[in-house]
Protein backbone atom coordinates (compact mmCIF):
# COMPACT_ATOMS: atom_id res chain seq x y z
CA UNK A 1 0.00 0.00 0.00
CA UNK A 2 1.23 3.65 -0.90
CA UNK A 3 0.83 6.54 0.89
CA UNK A 4 0.15 9.16 -1.79
CA UNK A 5 1.65 12.80 -1.60
CA UNK A 6 -0.53 15.50 -2.89
CA UNK A 7 1.98 16.31 -5.50
CA UNK A 8 1.63 13.67 -6.83
CA UNK A 9 -1.23 12.84 -9.47
CA UNK A 10 -2.34 9.83 -10.24
CA UNK A 11 -4.00 8.90 -12.73
CA UNK A 12 -8.48 8.31 -12.46
CA UNK A 13 -9.29 5.56 -14.14
CA UNK A 14 -11.99 2.73 -12.39
CA UNK A 15 -8.96 0.16 -11.21
CA UNK A 16 -7.18 2.87 -9.46
CA UNK A 17 -10.58 4.52 -7.90
CA UNK A 18 -10.63 1.26 -6.59
CA UNK A 19 -7.51 0.77 -4.51
CA UNK A 20 -6.76 3.37 -2.23
CA UNK A 21 -3.66 4.71 -0.49
CA UNK A 22 -5.81 4.56 3.16
CA UNK A 23 -8.60 2.15 2.85
CA UNK A 24 -11.57 4.76 3.23
CA UNK A 25 -13.20 2.90 6.18
CA UNK A 26 -10.64 3.11 8.13
CA UNK A 27 -11.42 6.45 8.08
CA UNK A 28 -13.82 8.84 10.50
CA UNK A 29 -17.43 9.48 8.85
CA UNK A 30 -16.08 13.53 7.83
CA UNK A 31 -13.13 12.55 6.94
CA UNK A 32 -14.51 10.26 3.89
CA UNK A 33 -16.79 12.99 3.00
CA UNK A 34 -13.82 15.39 2.88
CA UNK A 35 -12.06 12.91 1.34
CA UNK A 36 -14.93 11.74 -1.80
CA UNK A 37 -15.48 15.23 -2.14
CA UNK A 38 -12.09 16.58 -2.64
CA UNK A 39 -11.20 13.51 -5.12
CA UNK A 40 -14.34 14.31 -6.99
CA UNK A 41 -13.21 18.38 -7.17
CA UNK A 42 -9.76 17.19 -8.32
CA UNK A 43 -10.73 15.34 -10.73
CA UNK A 44 -13.62 17.15 -12.21
CA UNK A 45 -10.97 20.18 -12.76
CA UNK A 46 -8.51 17.98 -14.52
CA UNK A 47 -11.54 17.31 -16.86
CA UNK A 48 -12.77 20.57 -17.85
CA UNK A 49 -9.29 22.31 -17.95
CA UNK A 50 -8.20 18.98 -20.28
CA UNK A 51 -11.57 19.42 -22.22
CA UNK A 52 -10.62 23.51 -22.35
CA UNK A 53 -7.17 22.70 -23.92
CA UNK A 54 -6.09 24.47 -20.33
CA UNK A 55 -7.72 27.75 -21.33
CA UNK A 56 -8.53 28.49 -16.79
CA UNK A 57 -10.26 31.53 -17.76
CA UNK A 58 -12.99 29.37 -19.56
CA UNK A 59 -12.67 26.93 -17.29
CA UNK A 60 -13.51 29.10 -14.22
CA UNK A 61 -16.66 30.28 -16.28
CA UNK A 62 -17.72 26.78 -16.75
CA UNK A 63 -17.29 25.69 -13.25
CA UNK A 64 -19.23 29.23 -12.12
CA UNK A 65 -16.28 30.23 -9.87
CA UNK A 66 -13.75 33.17 -10.06
CA UNK A 67 -10.84 33.14 -11.94
CA UNK A 68 -9.01 33.66 -8.72
CA UNK A 69 -10.84 30.91 -7.04
CA UNK A 70 -9.80 28.56 -9.49
CA UNK A 71 -5.98 29.76 -9.32
CA UNK A 72 -6.60 28.69 -5.71
CA UNK A 73 -8.47 25.11 -6.19
CA UNK A 74 -5.33 24.57 -8.77
CA UNK A 75 -2.30 25.42 -6.00
CA UNK A 76 -4.86 23.63 -2.91
CA UNK A 77 -5.02 20.80 -5.66
CA UNK A 78 -0.87 20.90 -6.05
CA UNK A 79 -1.56 20.87 -10.13
CA UNK A 80 1.64 21.74 -12.15
CA UNK A 81 -0.22 23.45 -14.83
Amino acid sequence: MKILKRREQPSFTPESMTERAIPISLLPDEQRLRHATEDFERQYILQILDENKGRKGRTAEILGIDRKTLYLKLKKYEFSL
